[in-house]
């Protein structure tokens, strides 16, 4: 009869691990094998030690007495398994090999007195694990860390919370015990555990090598401050993914202390917090690098990505992809003023340096914003080469905050009043923009000010902007850099403008000399399809007479002062620009004000969407449904040296023929 296969693999299979085994009993003592946990971990109950698990009695002693007889062999991993029921404890010390299983429908429950706390503020943890490896908390059940227990006073806006700063531990009002915490771990993971009402931080993973964080639920009361989600502090090679948190504070936050944090990968994440989804720092002391964040669901938050570089750390290599965010206003005192996007570098006080923030790309980012994106670098800590692909950004306001404050905290220049902007720039070296759209919703376009805002900075600060893949600004020094406000009250109109008039640039790839463009509609006669291609603008004075006059002559507003600008806009419906450079010669350009200024506007003209597409053409456009109106138009004239966009006027639209006056 033939032999059975099945038998004859598995006595293969037997013989391959004893020739295994042979091997290994023969090597060097000198080279020690690390074999993985066993795949049937050692468990151990903490019922049979002595826990009762009524809530009322402490089971520190029974708990703590079970993970001190899990076996120390690093071939085994111990489970520690709390059955259904509610386990009120002290601080718990986790040792290395051993998992605290917690069930469904088991609550492990910390303490709300000091005394039940170490002495030590490193130490003040319910749970906490240090110098240990292979550890790590799942089972299904709750770590509770009864914070309402720590609540002072309740309030809306933001709770008051017990401080037990008496001791002298720490100072401040920020002295409460965290939940989780793992300190110099190596090997650690939290999966399939729901973390809950932590006092201050709720999972701190500290100084750690090899950390997996997946499937945990994270709930923080919503008014309680500094009831931080996760906080990566000084650790490397990281990965968070399938967490739900919920949380006053911020929900994801990377942060270094003592040293670099590199490789952290968060997917896969529902957030909703108070404060920043995800934030890098503040504490910011040194670099972060090699950072993806994908994947992501962010709602209702006050701010969505955030990088808070505050003491010197510089930031690179920076991912952020496939992120749906929601932010809305919440009360001041909350850092964050509902930006989607934050990313910001400035020193905390006069002792810090400045760092920097280089190599971020945000792409396939949708967002629903009650404010604008502010990009903010320092006078020695530029933001470069940051990259936005396909971002589409609406702007809506439904909340009854007030609005109109740039929020820098902590330090720096805390809260200033500035008008708002769909995107707010200082301080920036390099600036990539691919396919980016605006949009204002619900006509609330009024509340805006403007969509582009480069607020005042260096003379050595050089922006290379791609803007909306669509237009190249190349080199603008930045005491330039202010666009103005895009509405606002109505300016006279030009009432000779009877009709809508056209105009078409077409290859314009020569030199400018001593020209501003300027872009002038009226109420009821809008520019309208304009298109700039291959255009090269050089600004320099050379004569002594006096700049900062915008000529409407003849009739309309006569000479009207204005600051200098490289383009002067207002009353636009479609302008398209497509390398487009701007140059400030013999470094005069401190005698411009702006590189754009969008001149008051109509309330039609506001609510148009910002458009861009991605054959590298910036669109403003009040209407989706543009006509196709007119046939190619180039019109210039030519004065020596001299090259100007010509006079929209009758001769033009007699050019245009009938698809002017239609």
């Amino acid at each position: 009869m033939a032999t059975p296969l099945v038998p004859l693999l598995l006595q293969l299979f037997l013989l391959i691990l004893l020739l295994i085994s042979i091997h290994q009993s023969h090597t060097s003592t000198a080279s020690t094998i690390q074999l993985p946990f066993s795949i049937y971990p050692y468990s151990l109950s903490v019922t049979d030690f002595g826990a009762t698990g009524d809530g009322l009695h402490y089971d520190t002693a029974a708990i703590q007495s079970a993970i001190k007889a899990c076996p120390t062999s690093h071939h085994i991993q111990c489970h520690v398994t709390f059955p259904p029921g509610t386990y009120l404890t002290r601080t718990l010390f986790l040792k290395s090999g051993v998992v605290l299983d917690i069930k469904e429908n088991a609550t492990l429950l910390g303490c709300t007195k000091m005394e039940d706390y170490p002495k030590e503020l490193r130490e003040w943890y319910v749970v906490v694990a240090e110098n240990a490896s292979d550890v790590g908390i799942t089972g299904g059940g709750v770590v509770d860390g009864h914070g309402l227990g720590f609540v002072k006073r309740f309030n809306e806006r933001k709770n008051v919370m017990v401080s037990w700063n008496t001791t002298g531990a720490c100072l401040g009002d920020e002295c409460r015990p965290r939940l989780v915490g793992f300190i110099d771990c190596k090997n650690v993971r939290v999966w399939n555990i729901t973390l809950t009402e932590p006092a201050y931080w709720c999972l701190h993973i500290v100084r750690c090598e090899n950390t997996s964080i997946h499937d945990v639920s994270i709930y923080g009361n919503f008014n309680t401050p500094n009831n931080d989600g996760i906080d990566i502090e000084d650790s490397n090679n990281t990965v968070i993914t399938r967490c739900h948190i919920d949380t006053g504070d911020d929900a994801i936050c990377p942060k270094t202390y003592t040293g670099p944090l590199y490789n952290l990968t968060v997917t896969n994440c529902w957030i909703r917090t108070k404060s920043s989804a995800i934030k890098l720092g503040s504490a910011s002391s040194f670099d972060f690098k090699g950072l993806i964040f994908d994947s992501i669901t962010i709602v209702q938050s006050h701010r969505g990505l955030g990088l808070q570089i505050r003491d010197g750390g510089n930031v690179s290599d920076i991912t952020f992809s496939n992120i749906n965010i929601s932010t809305r206003y919440y009360d001041p005192s909350w850092w964050g003023r509902a930006e989607p996007i934050y990313v910001t570098t400035c020193p905390r006080d006069s002792s810090v340096k400045e760092g920097s923030i280089s190599n971020v790309v945000f792409i396939n980012i949708t967002a629903n914003s009650e404010n604008g994106v502010f990009l903010s670098g320092s006078k020695h800590g530029l933001l470069s080469n940051l990259r936005f692909i396909n971002v589409n950004l609406t702007y809506r306001r439904w909340t009854n905050y007030s609005g109109g404050l740039i929020d820098y905290r902590p330090g720096c220049q805390g809260l200033v009043n500035h008008s708002i902007a769909g995107i707010i720039m200082e301080h920036i070296e390099g600036l990539e923009v691919e396919n980016v759209n605006m949009r204002w919703s619900d006509h609330q376009s009024g509340h805006w000010n403007n969509p582009l805002d480069f607020r005042p900075s260096t003379m050595k600060f050089h922006l290379q902007l791609l803007l909306y893949s669509l237009l190249d600004l190349v080199e603008i020094p930045a005491p330039i850099i202010a666009v103005k406000s895009l509405g606002g009250a109505l300016t006279p109109n030009c009432p000779k403008l009877g009709r809508r008039m056209l105009a078409k640039a077409l290859d314009m790839n020569k030199t400018l000399y001593k020209s501003i463009p300027n872009f002038d509609g009226s109420k009821h006669g809008l520019l309208s399809n304009l298109r700039f291609i291959n255009v090269n603008l050089t600004y320099r004075r050379w004569t002594n007479y006096s700049g900062g006059l915008i000529d409407y002559r003849p009739g309309c507003q006569g000479l009207v002062n204005h600051s200098i600008a490289g383009i002067i806009m207002e009353h636009i419906e479609g302008l398209e620009v497509e390398n487009v450079n701007m140059r400030w010669s013999d470094h005069q350009s401190g005698h411009w004000n702006n590189p754009l200024d969008f001149r008051p506007s109509t309330s039609f003209f506001l609510s148009a969407l910002m458009h861009v597409v991605a054959s590298k053409v910036l669109c403003f456009t009040a209407r989706d449904e543009l006509e196709e109106l007119w046939k190619k138009l180039t019109v210039i004239e030519e004065e020596g040296e001299d090259i100007v966009l010509g006079s929209i006027s009758t001769r033009v639209a007699k050019e245009a023929g009938k698809t002017a006056e239609s």
